[in-house]
């Protein structure tokens, strides 16, 4: 998502400079000039990016799926990260679960959390699952 905002950051800017360039005065300070095809750059970026957001979430939320919510910490876990740590907290040793539980159970958890923990949790979850799957002779 970062590329697509620098690309509308370039878009602006070429507008900005296509929109001022017969403004332009070559025996007046450049720097004026500068800052004022700077500041319509600016307008333009913000512009095209409330656009972009919009555009973002409607196509999210028309595809039924629920847009993220921005959160202090970064964006909220997607509904199937959710259940899907959920569904590894039941599989995973009692003494581990107590390190999840907390965070797991709770209504904020992050993206960058589910992203961390679940491989963590999977490989708990394998584990325990090898070790009730040995025979035991």
């Amino acid at each position: 998502m970062e590329t697509n905002k620098l690309i509308l950051k370039q878009v602006a800017l070429k507008g900005a400079v296509q929109l001022t360039k017969n403004q332009f005065k070559v025996d007046e300070d450049i720097t004026t000039q500068v800052n004022t095809v700077i500041g319509v750059a600016s307008q333009l970026n913000e512009w095209l990016l409330d656009g972009y957001q919009d555009q973002l979430t409607t196509n999210i939320e028309s595809a039924g799926m629920k847009a993220e919510e921005k959160t202090s910490s970064g964006h909220t876990a997607s509904d199937g990260q959710v259940k899907f740590l959920r569904d590894l907290l039941g599989q995973i040793p009692e003494e581990e679960q107590a390190k999840y539980k907390d965070v797991v159970l709770s209504d904020s958890i992050t993206w960058q959390y589910a992203k961390e923990n679940i491989p963590v949790m999977q490989e708990l979850a394998n584990k325990a699952k090898n070790k009730t799957n040995k025979a035991p002779f």
